[in-house]
């Protein structure tokens, strides 16, 4: 880069950071994974620099695809660990040499009595929603229709909600 175009693009670091982490925290509710889109965006305007016409425009415009591409990463990891999740508690359900054995048989339910009284102290809304999951098998899509929730909403709940469960199970010695 010559110092003229070090010079312009400090210029735009210096005038747009700051509003830019502005308009990036308002996207993802999140200062420092808004701080890391801002920045992507200027690494990248150094290697495209040639190629912009309208660096202003040009950095909220990449700094709202940065942000977006970022919270679909983020939802598709959630889901991926809410699924292990429930993998893991069914493992610590059905662990066991024989399932038809009494004994596991009464652990097994003891077990399954046990999260049903977790659920169970769950706020009334909490336990709608884990109720449309697992029971009625809903999407995040018809959850949110039914709910009037954002899907992402429903996500990010149900993953604190099986988070939470799966602590105060661990802490009865339910799960490892």
């Amino acid at each position: 880069m010559s110092t003229e175009q070090i010079e312009e693009f400090a210029k735009h670091f210096e005038q747009l950071e700051s509003p830019l982490i502005a308009y990036a925290c308002q996207i993802l509710k999140n200062l420092e994974d808004a701080r890391d889109q801002v920045q992507e965006a200027f690494k990248r305007m150094i290697k495209e620099e040639q190629f912009i016409e309208n660096p202003k425009a040009w950095l909220y415009r990449t700094t709202r695809n940065l942000s977006i591409s970022h919270i679909r990463k983020h939802q598709r990891m959630q889901k991926e660990g809410e699924e292990k999740q429930l993998d893991f508690f069914a493992s610590k359900l059905d662990s066991g040499d024989d399932p038809n054995s009494p004994v596991e048989k009464l652990e097994r339910s003891e077990k399954i009595n046990r999260v049903a009284h977790f659920v169970s102290l769950l706020p009334e809304d909490s336990k709608d929603l884990i109720k449309m999951k697992f029971d009625k098998k809903l999407s995040y899509r018809e959850i949110s229709n039914e709910t009037g929730l954002t899907e992402g909403n429903v996500g990010y709940k149900l993953h604190h909600l099986l988070q939470g469960l799966a602590d105060d199970l661990k802490a009865e010695g339910i799960t490892s």
